[in-house]
């Protein structure tokens, strides 16, 4: 996770969106790709706590050894975070997006489910999003983000899809923007 999800995931925080939010499933094994300074800042931008410690090992970005989100995610009093990947990498659990994901013990369970550069490198990219979607409680939350332009995977999406997506399903939006990359690691958020 760069900069720019980091700062709106402390946005949504902030605001009580994420109020009920207490199990988390990210898609894909997900890392920290952000500097100390920056991480620190967008805290302080949320008054939200930081307990620096815990993310020291940042000053070393980008060189040093990678680490999870769950940190971050810790950080925001969410406890219960898990992933799932088909490399098994990381603590993940097992899956191949693009056949149905079918293990009871995780449907319906998850608060919020995020794709954060997942989903688009399956090829049954329809399946992707229905595991997606089964993962995630009745009242929980979807958070996509792809690339519009230039991204690395099989399919590339713009704002018109997932607004489908959502009608389709009878789900809301609360909130869409996106996010210019100036270089790796920085990153804006345009609403």
């Amino acid at each position: 996770m760069k900069i720019g999800l980091l700062s709106l995931a402390l946005q949504l925080k902030m605001n009580g969106t994420f109020k009920n939010v207490n199990k988390i499933m990210d898609m894909g094994t997900k890392a920290l790709r952000v500097n100390y300074e920056d991480l620190e800042y967008a805290f302080k931008q949320t008054n939200l706590t930081f307990e620096a410690k815990k993310f020291n090992f940042l000053k070393e970005f980008p060189k040093g050894k990678r680490r999870s989100t769950k940190l971050f995610w810790e950080q925001l009093d969410i406890k219960d975070y898990s992933c799932m990947d088909i490399n098994n990498e990381k603590d993940s659990i097992y899956c191949d997006l693009n056949i149905p994901f079918n293990d009871k013990k995780h449907l319906l369970k998850y608060d919020l489910v995020m794709d954060f550069g997942n989903n688009e490198h399956a090829f049954n990219v329809g399946e992707a999003y229905r595991t997606m979607y089964n993962l995630c409680n009745k009242d929980g939350y979807l958070w996509i983000f792809q690339s519009v332009f230039n991204g690395n995977g099989f399919f590339q999406f713009d704002i018109s899809f997932f607004e489908g997506m959502a009608l389709a399903n009878q789900m809301g939006i609360i909130h869409a923007s996106y996010i210019v990359c100036t270089n790796d690691y920085d990153q804006f958020l345009i609403p």
